[in-house]
């Protein structure tokens, strides 16, 4: 029994394994749907809600994956740092960074991108050649005329 009553969709989740990948899908919407306040991660004019996936911009806001957030996660909190593309990948993937990882790596920095130019977020992700990434909180927005 879960104090505060009775609601189906925790009681099923409950009931699930927790290897079950619909019972982690819907804990994260949950988790995602239920909490009122999160620490934000800011640098400059930019705000990373983790928790809900939204990167906050002077011009608005971009809604992100769970991977893109992830990444923009580990940026952020090291704003104008480089961080390796090993070490993103080691912490969002829990993985060796190999060709594959890389690659998928690369796309998810291209969404990102899109996205920030989309939303007048500018272009502060910036690639260091044969290192990694990394977030130029300072970098010029592009303003909304």
């Amino acid at each position: 029994m879960i104090p505060g009553g009775f609601r189906p969709d925790i009681d099923r989740i409950v009931r699930g394994s927790l290897e079950d990948e619909a019972v982690i899908r819907r804990v994260r919407e949950l988790a995602r749907d239920g909490v009122a306040a999160t620490e934000l991660i800011v640098a400059g004019g930019y705000e990373l809600d983790p928790l809900r996936g939204r990167l906050r911009v002077p011009n608005g806001e971009v809604p992100l994956t769970e991977r893109e957030t992830e990444i923009l996660a580990l940026l952020l909190a090291r704003p104008g740092r480089v961080v390796t593309a090993s070490e993103i990948i080691e912490r969002s993937w829990g993985a060796e960074a190999d060709a594959r990882y890389l690659q998928i790596l690369r796309r998810h920095v291209s969404n990102i991108r899109q996205k920030l130019e989309q939303s007048g977020g500018g272009r502060a992700l910036r690639t260091v050649r044969g290192i990694g990434y990394r977030f130029d909180s300072g970098a010029s927005l592009r303003r909304s005329a």
